[in-house]
């Protein structure tokens, strides 16, 4: 979206358009913020009636969709806005601006892998089961039980030893 014609005046339908799409962009971010200011103040009354291990299920889950909601505005929106807004800089004579934007395309890849690896990284039980799947670090749970397994096997062979 060009905003300036070749003569060098303004096109003002181009620049309403544009004004128009950023205060849709803004509204967006406004009511996502809201919502989630909303929704932490809610929960924080309701976790009161749940169990110690919901509240910190619930807990992991809202960071989360935290970490969900900035992914896009990290990896998509704001690389995006300079390549965007430059067109709306007037650049006369002999300036010009010739940007490579290989580096737009990485971060808009970078982003599938950061939404799901951040959620895995972020609710306990899916990092224990993939530190025990493919770590092989058993969970604290699984330590015990091979502790005590271990122990009976002592126990059994030193009283059917003799």
């Amino acid at each position: 979206m060009v905003t300036y014609a070749s003569d060098g005046s303004v096109r003002w339908s181009n620049l309403a358009y544009l004004g128009s799409a950023g205060s849709i962009v803004f509204s967006h971010y406004a009511i996502i913020i809201y919502c989630g200011f909303q929704m932490h103040f809610e929960m924080k009354k309701g976790l009161k009636n749940f169990s110690v291990a919901n509240r910190k299920l619930q807990k992991q889950f809202f960071k989360a969709l935290i970490f969900q909601s900035l992914g896009p505005t990290i990896f998509i929106f704001l690389p995006a806005i300079p390549v965007l807004l430059v067109p709306l800089i007037p650049l006369g004579g002999e300036y010009r601006i010739d940007w490579q934007t290989g580096w737009l395309f990485s971060l808009i890849g970078a982003y599938p892998p950061f939404d799901s690896i951040s959620f895995m990284i972020i609710v306990v039980e899916y990092k224990k089961v993939i530190k025990s799947r493919y770590f092989n670090i058993p969970s604290k749970a699984e330590k015990t039980a091979s502790d005590k397994n271990k122990s009976r096997k002592k126990i059994n062979k030193l009283m059917y030893s003799t």
